[in-house]
């Protein structure tokens, strides 16, 4: 299911549409997305790629007003009668909205905060645009003020910076090689997993995933890659990196290091026996200088 839904958002935030074909087997027309998918959800981790393409609004119980919810949900029939008007109104001035969303959403490209996913960026334009066309709407059926309006506008121009800084904080979360690294680092300090070398005794029950060799963390891919796996499905969370890509992941963020360029491990002789075997080579100072967690 997060696999579907992951899936979905970013066929939506990258204006794709899904193939198909004909009853000839022919190549179908392809409709892509044109609107802005507004979703619900438990759970929010879906991957980097899905994560960017997303604006998250988390809603706790004191969040809502029960009353104003009581009477959204009694007015409910009249809802699809304001979504016919919004498309008739949207006909009728098409290829003017359409003129001006483009003009408006390339302003704001250009002074987007460049610090942020670019995914991200273009998902919060994309917001803000809509949301100001319904604002336009509004006002020209007569269901608000101009000056009501302009107020909710500038309201919503305030709260946006926020929204794209702690959905950054969740892109970088995400990351396949932060996630996973921090992922391990709790296995240590729970003492489920074991990097043989470390100055500490050794309790038992543990699973081997490397040595350390007093510069490098030398990590055996598929038994790392699979404790981290077993770890985030015990809580419900995704992990979208095959263990492929993620050795590409660890040396682009910088926290492995190789010797060939078309390699993402490098090969090391374990000690446990004796022979030479593909690692991720792991730098240990970027353990003690960013997470301060693992104590040789």
């Amino acid at each position: 299911m997060t696999d579907k839904a992951a899936r979905i958002l970013r066929a939506a935030g990258n204006r794709q549409g899904r193939g198909r074909l004909t009853k000839t087997s022919g190549t179908a027309r392809t409709y892509a997305p044109r609107g802005v998918v507004i979703a619900t959800a438990e759970l929010g981790a879906m991957g980097k790629s899905a994560v960017a393409r997303q604006l998250t609004v988390d809603v706790r119980e004191p969040d809502l007003d029960l009353a104003l919810l009581t009477d959204a949900q009694r007015d409910r029939t009249k809802y699809s009668y304001g979504m016919r008007g919004f498309i008739e109104w949207v006909a009728e001035s098409y290829d003017t909205l359409k003129a001006d969303c483009i003009r408006e959403m390339d302003e704001r490209r250009r002074n987007a905060d460049r610090g942020q996913h670019g995914r991200l960026a273009d998902a919060a334009n994309a917001l803000y645009v809509a949301f100001d066309v319904a604002l336009t709407y509004a006002t020209a059926i007569g269901a608000i003020s101009e000056a009501r309006a302009n107020d909710l506008c500038a309201e919503f121009a305030t709260i946006l910076p926020d929204m794209t800084r702690r959905q950054q904080e969740k892109i970088t979360s995400e990351d396949p090689a932060t996630k996973f690294i921090s992922s391990l680092v709790s296995l240590m300090m729970g003492r489920k997993v074991l990097i043989e070398g470390r100055k500490r005794p050794d309790l038992g029950g543990e699973t081997r995933i490397g040595w350390w060799n007093g510069t490098e963390i030398n990590l055996i891919p598929e038994s790392a890659y699979n404790a981290v796996m077993q770890f985030l499905g015990r809580s419900g969370e995704h992990f979208a990196a095959s263990i492929s890509d993620l050795g590409r992941d660890l040396v682009i963020a910088g926290w492995a290091k190789v010797v060939e360029e078309d390699r993402n491990t490098i090969d090391r002789v374990d000690p446990a026996i004796g022979k030479r075997s593909p690692v991720y080579c792991l730098v240990a100072a970027k353990f003690v200088e960013h997470l301060s967690l693992i104590h040789i």
